[in-house]
């Protein structure tokens, strides 16, 4: 004896609440995570996030410093008088390293207090 045929009903597909959800959880990612590869405001902790670029430009401009810093200390401690970033780049210290990577401004010295800073990341 045959069996019927069953007949096979097409799939449903997804339905309007389904779709809806998917974009409402891809939107609140997209808020979440946008702020942090492009730079801008956590939306939920309202601070300011420095975008990737402008992180690598603030290390490369802590890491002039350092290299600066130790090198007036090297210099002072070697002939006794007072060295300066003016007298390091003319014994051949790189000009790059003489400036700040975002502004392109010479650092500030200071004679007095023998220190290098940076105005554009003042906590360096």
């Amino acid at each position: 004896m045959k069996m019927p045929a069953r007949r096979l009903s097409p799939r449903p597909g997804f339905g309007l609440i389904e779709i809806l959800v998917v974009m409402v959880i891809i939107v609140v990612v997209a808020m979440i995570v946008l702020p942090r590869l492009t730079g801008g405001e956590d939306p939920l902790t309202k601070e300011k996030i420095q975008a990737p670029k402008e992180q690598a430009q603030g290390v490369v401009c802590q890491t002039n410093l350092q290299q600066l810093r130790a090198a007036i200390m090297m210099a002072n401690t070697d002939d006794g008088m007072g060295a300066n970033p003016q007298s390091l780049a003319l014994l051949g210290l790189p000009g790059e390293m003489l400036a700040c990577p975002v502004s392109h401004e010479p650092y500030p010295y200071d004679a007095m207090s023998g220190r290098v800073a940076c105005v554009t990341h003042p906590t360096y």
